[in-house]
Order: structure tokens, then sequence, then C-alpha cells
């Protein structure tokens, strides 16, 4: 006699959603959207919860992916393990609702409350963003002392601040114009690496009249790497936004058919001191 085989029935994985939270400096903390739980890989709402893992001092949820069709299962032997601020739907949220309201909150054309009525956030939120971006817009004070002629914004400051989602840093990365005095382009991203650094530098080099020749930027690597591979003319003044404020760095970036030549200049200067007026370039 046969007896048809009985085996373990197929786990169902309803979908999850979780809460993305921004972090207050107070300690406070707000639910910026509750979002799909998926694989980053494959995208996927296919997961299911896999235990909590350490992270400074305290334990993180962690998921992994259900999905058998995952790519990720085609060069890995165990399926993908991620949490939610690596999750895929982090992606939607920077460069959607979070990425919108820190560009609106820049151009300033409608009111603090108007804007977070708009996206259902508290007005603290709005303000709590509007004053880290300004913190440090406020840091390149001085700097337009470093270049003698400015022409269009043919010279720009690139800067990043962080914000905490769910205890984790994001960046907020921004180039500012010295002519105009404004943010020619502003992206939020989970990584301030040099493709993060070149797509927003990409986007505010199309938004002046005339191609950026002059960048200024802190100690950040990703900078110095992204201006070396533009492949074009430039020049690059790092500096550091830690005390004493008295030295630059000066980069000179030339081409003579396919080699590169990088002058590179060090010096003392006090342009970032409230009230300096001396010129680097003098």
């Amino acid at each position: 006699m046969c007896y048809p085989m009985v085996g373990r029935p197929k786990k169902e994985y309803p979908p999850l959603f979780e809460p993305l939270c921004i972090n207050f400096e107070d300690g406070r903390e707000e639910i910026l959207e509750i979002i799909p739980v998926l694989c980053p890989e494959c995208r996927s709402a296919v997961v299911g919860v896999y235990g909590t893992h350490k992270r400074k001092g305290r334990r993180v949820q962690y998921y992994q992916c259900k999905n058998p069709a995952c790519s990720f299962n085609k060069t890995h032997n165990t399926a993908r393990q991620f949490a939610l601020t690596t999750s895929g739907g982090v992606r939607e949220v920077l460069d959607g609702m979070l990425g919108k309201m820190t560009k609106e909150i820049m151009k300033g054309k409608i009111s603090q409350s108007a804007i977070a009525e708009k996206y259902g956030v508290s007005d603290a939120l709005i303000c709590y963003l509007r004053s880290k971006i300004e913190k440090t817009i406020s840091n390149l004070q001085g700097l337009k002392n470093l270049v003698v002629e400015l022409t269009n914004d043919t010279a720009v400051a690139e800067d990043e601040t962080f914000i905490r989602i769910n205890s984790v840093p994001f960046y907020i990365i921004m180039f500012t114009g010295y002519t105009s005095h404004k943010i020619l382009r502003i992206k939020v991203s989970k990584t301030r690496n040099e493709k993060d650094i070149r797509e927003v530098f990409e986007e505010a080099n199309r938004n002046t009249k005339l191609p950026i020749n002059v960048v200024t930027a802190d100690a950040w690597g990703a900078t110095q790497t992204m201006s070396k591979n533009l492949m074009r003319k430039i020049t690059l003044v790092i500096h550091k936004h830690k005390k004493p404020y008295d030295k630059a760095v000066i980069w000179h970036i030339d081409y003579e058919k396919t080699k590169r030549i990088i002058t590179k200049i060090g010096l003392k200067t006090n342009f970032l001191k409230n009230g300096a007026r001396e010129s680097i370039f003098t």
C-alpha cells in the first residue's frame, strides 16, 4: 500500500513593516515613516526576523531574506541578512520623503509648519533638520576669502552633516555656491563615499552657468578622490573644521595629455576665524 508523502508545511512570511525614526540630539525620537522590510539585494518582501546583533551597546533586530530566487544566494551559502537601516525600503525614504523635505526647507518658499503638515511630521522635526543644515552652512563663514574672483558660482563649498535614523548616522551632503550663497545640490545618503560626493557635485555643476573649477572641502578623503577622478582641471582647497582652524592645503589638479599633475601647497591661514579677511590666494 502506498501512502502519500507528508512533508513539513511551507512556512508563510507575511509582509513586515517597521518604523523608521529620526533621533533628536536630546534623546527624543519621531517616526519618520513606516516602511516595508525589503531585502536589499532582490527587494523581496519575503523576509523573516533573524535574531538581534549587538551594536554599540545595544541590540539591533536583524532580518533574513527568504526568497529562494534572491541573487545573493548564487554567490553565498547563507541567505542575505540585514538590519532595517540597510533594507531595501530605506533608499526610497532618503530620496523621497526626507530628500524632498530637506530641499523644501532650504528653498524657504513655504513655512516650516506647511512643510510639516505636507509630510505629516511635527514642526519640531522640520526645525531640527533646518538647524542641522544651517549649522553646517555657518561653518563655511569666511570661506569666500579663499578665492579672489568669483563668477556665477565657479567656486563652491562641499560639506556634510549627519542625522541619526534608528540610531544610525545618515549624511546630508551639500554643495553651496560662493556667489549665490545658495545650496546648489543637497542629498541625504546612507554613505558619503566617492560615488555619493560625485553625484552631488555633478548635479551642482549642472546648476551653474559655468563649470565649477574651485571646490573647498574638509579633510574627508572621498572628496579628494572625486576631484582627482574628474579628469579635468580643478582646484581643491582642503580645510579642517577643527581647532585651531589655522591650516589649509591647496591641490591644483591639471593634465598634460594623459598625465595628471597635482601641485600641493600647505599653509597657515586664519580664513575660518570670524571676521577674518585674509585671502590665501593673494
